[in-house]
């Protein structure tokens, strides 16, 4: 292998899935940005892209993202606004014919919370990038610990790594 084959597989975003290849033209967008003498062309359709998967991700559980520290403004209003138009669609569609305690979208009567949200015992894979303790997995034996050591490859429920994720131990692959 010469430095031609290692230059044409990392150009060539024929066979990378979607996501994998927008990861990389951001990536590159974002190098020739803070390199460039003077401001490059947006990457408009790119970028329109990415956010449509954010847009998708945060559309599944609107009224459970909010509030969140993890929102960034934009996200933040575009959330306020979706649940506020969800409301009212809903309020003029069949809640206003429902009995005022039956009319709530938050309610948590009963123990059972009418917000939806993602599933935290998803099963997820992640890479070890250093050290990062030790987790609960379920397994055909039942539950048991496992290390989680540089280089190892898991699936294991998000629950379980979660933290190891935000302090950037693992990564989601």
């Amino acid at each position: 292998m010469n430095i031609d084959d290692i230059l044409a597989s990392v150009s060539n975003t024929e066979r990378l899935p979607q996501r994998t290849a927008d990861l990389q033209a951001l990536t590159r967008a974002w190098v020739a940005e803070r390199c460039a003498p003077e401001l490059l062309p947006w990457p408009e359709e790119l970028v329109e892209r990415v956010m449509d998967r954010i847009k998708l991700q945060l559309d599944k559980y609107p009224h459970h993202h909010l509030p969140s520290p993890n929102l960034s403004p934009t996200e933040s209003q575009y959330l306020t606004h979706r649940c506020s138009l969800l409301s009212h669609h809903f309020n003029t569609s069949f809640l206003s014919s429902f009995p005022a305690q039956l009319q709530k979208l938050d309610d948590t009567a009963g123990g059972i919370s009418m917000v939806d949200g993602p599933d935290t015992e998803a099963a997820v894979f992640v890479r070890v990038l250093r050290d990062a303790g030790h987790v609960e997995v379920q397994g055909e034996q039942g539950v048991g610990v496992v290390e989680l050591r540089r280089g190892d490859v898991w699936c294991v429920r998000w629950s379980s790594v979660k933290g190891a994720v935000l302090r950037g131990d693992v990564e989601m692959v």
